[in-house]
């Protein structure tokens, strides 16, 4: 059996990460393969809120952690220390034995989005950042969709253009800085079932 591959999906909002990954996931399905998406983490653990996404709306107050108090940069630290947790803990125990079966494990965002928008997780521990990242586990394949920013925000209306257009600029900064294997597609224009198939066919799944 071969082995299967572990890939990371980035993008801002509005790029169409979840109906790409999900169009993979169905042409896998079609082919007898297995394709499991998790969404920021393994999420082998439970999120600490209940029905409650870990990463705050765009209408949240984001207040950096030098201007909030010691009870709430405590909190905050302890649900790093959990979640992050998660990345070293879920890679052995979830992602890694499905890898090892030959089945094809996508995580959309992962721990890196945390490094280029900490303030969208209430997260802001650029130290503990470049500690974790040496550390943790680095996918097979890194995947960078981008789009235009006014295309992205008509399909998703929660960050402004403007705020599109840095976080795009942010994620090609991190790409040129990653050392491994990666690949962008631009869905500005294309369809997402014409990228889905490229996609696959460039990452050979």
């Amino acid at each position: 059996m071969n082995k299967g591959k572990f890939i990371v999906f980035l993008g801002t909002d509005g790029v169409g990460k979840s109906s790409i990954t999900n169009l993979l996931k169905k042409i896998c399905e079609d082919e007898k393969k297995e394709l499991i998406i998790e969404h920021w983490r393994p999420n082998l653990l439970p999120p600490l809120r209940k029905n409650k996404e870990i990463y705050t709306d765009a209408n949240d107050n984001l207040i950096p952690n030098k201007k909030v108090g010691l009870k709430n940069k405590l909190f905050s630290l302890l649900r790093y220390i959990y979640y992050t947790l998660d990345f070293f803990v879920g890679y052995q125990l979830k992602v890694k034995k499905q890898i090892n079966k030959g089945n094809i494990f996508i995580i959309e965002r992962y721990f890196f989005d945390n490094m280029i928008n900490p303030l969208r997780y209430k997260f802001y521990f650029p130290f503990l950042d470049k500690i974790i990242y040496k550390l943790i586990k680095k996918p097979d394949i890194l995947v960078l969709l981008t789009c235009d920013s006014n295309v992205a925000y008509e399909r998703k209306k929660e960050l402004t253009v403007e705020e599109l257009t840095k976080n795009q600029k942010d994620y090609l900064q991190f790409l040129n800085s990653y050392g491994f294997i990666k690949c962008t597609f631009d869905t500005t224009t294309n369809k997402s079932s014409d990228i889905a198939y490229e996609i696959k066919r460039r990452i050979n799944l």
